[in-house]
C-alpha cells in the first residue's frame, strides 16, 4: 500500500505524492539497480530528465555546446503535467517486453507494483 499525500505546489494548488512503505521502497530500489543499466542504453544521449549522472547543469552545457559549436539554436523543454499519474501501463509493459533480458516473472512483478493501492492521507497544517 502506498500513502498518498497532497503537497502544496503553488497558490491554492496541490500535487499528489505517493509515499511507499520502507519494504516496498527497498524492493523498488532493487528493481531500479537491475533494470536501469538495461534500459539506459536505449535512451537518447541528449535526454537529461531523471537519469543517472545527468543534471540540469549537463543539459545547459549541452545547449551552450550546440549553440556555439554546432550552430543549432532550438531547445525543446518538455514537462508533461501529470505524466506519471496518467502513463498507460499496458504500453509501458509492452516497451519493457522488448528487452529480451527482462523475463516474464520480472514483468509480472512490475505490473503488480503499477497497480498498488493508494491510501489518501491529509496533511495537518
Amino acid at each position: 500500500m502506498v500513502k498518498r499525500v497532497e503537497i502544496p505546489k503553488g497558490d491554492e494548488e496541490f500535487r499528489p505524492l505517493g509515499i511507499p512503505n520502507i519494504y516496498d521502497r527497498l524492493v523498488q530500489l532493487c528493481f531500479k539497480q537491475i533494470l536501469e543499466p538495461i534500459v539506459e542504453k536505449r535512451f537518447y544521449k541528449n535526454s537529461f530528465g531523471f537519469r543517472p549522472e545527468r543534471s540540469a547543469e549537463h543539459a545547459i552545457a549541452t545547449c551552450y555546446h550546440m549553440i556555439n559549436i554546432a550552430k543549432l539554436h532550438f531547445v525543446v523543454d518538455i514537462d508533461i503535467k501529470g505524466f506519471f499519474d496518467n502513463i498507460n501501463h499496458k504500453k509501458l509493459i509492452k516497451q519493457l517486453q522488448r528487452f529480451k533480458s527482462i523475463d516474464k516473472k520480472t514483468l509480472s512483478l512490475i505490473k503488480g507494483m503499477l497497480k498498488v493501492e493508494t491510501l489518501l492521507l491529509e496533511i495537518k497544517k
